[in-house]
């Protein structure tokens, strides 16, 4: 196997391998709106059950900069939701996050 050498790429560049979706984007079903819709009823109804949400809220990362924030608006430009399904029904959507995002956005209900 050959190495190879990156000090000679010009910059702050580096090979990076990110997935690519050819695939044409489809409507999601009716079904799956429904569902997506019935997590967030059920996620929203427990939050606010919750008798303390502020510490229950995420952490907020920070943004990539540099060249990972470059390779991360490539990758999501070629991916064409090839990593969406691994939101499946819950679109990525917990407890955590709904209430960090409240938190931060007051007016939003």
């Amino acid at each position: 196997m050959r190495r190879h050498s990156f000090k000679a790429l010009a910059g702050d560049s580096l090979p990076v391998m990110v997935p690519r979706n050819d695939k044409a984007a489809v409507p999601i079903s009716r079904e799956r709106v429904r569902r997506l819709r019935k997590h967030l009823i059920v996620t929203l109804r427990a939050l606010r059950m919750m008798k303390d949400s502020e510490h229950s809220v995420s952490l907020l990362r920070p943004e990539p900069e540099g060249f990972v924030a470059r390779v991360a608006r490539t990758a999501c430009s070629l991916c064409k939701g090839w990593c969406c399904p691994n939101g499946d029904d819950h679109a990525f959507f917990d407890q955590e996050t709904i209430a960090r995002v409240r938190r931060a956005r007051l007016p939003l209900d």
